[in-house]
This record gives C-alpha cells, sequence and structure tokens, in this order.
C-alpha cells in the first residue's frame, strides 16, 4: 500500500539512527501503527537449503 510515488518504504535498517527531531529512528517507527505490510517470495538455492535454510524464514 503505497500511496504515492513520493512515498518512500523502508525495507530494512541495520542502525538505530538519529532522526531530524533527535528522536531514534526505531522508537519512531516503534511508536507508529502499521499501515500495511508486502510478503516478497525470496527462493533458496538447494546449496541453502542443505546449510539448513528455510524458506519460510529468510
Amino acid at each position: 500500500m503505497i500511496a504515492d510515488e513520493k512515498t518512500d518504504l523502508l525495507i530494512r535498517a541495520r542502525a538505530n539512527r538519529t532522526l531530524a527531531d533527535n528522536t531514534k529512528l526505531f522508537d519512531c517507527l516503534s511508536a507508529q501503527q502499521a499501515q500495511g505490510c508486502y510478503e516478497i517470495p525470496v527462493e533458496v538455492k538447494e546449496e541453502q537449503e542443505k546449510k539448513g535454510y528455510n524458506k519460510n524464514k529468510v
């Protein structure tokens, strides 16, 4: 559910960055209600399955 072409989608954040208003990214996002979600299928290669990767948990 992307509102328009100006809307950004945060896929993944590794660091809890400080925002312009001096709050932390993870705190800000935790306080928000989810506006939607995406399910993205990811294929697991045979060699990854042998290593124990689970296609449902990648």
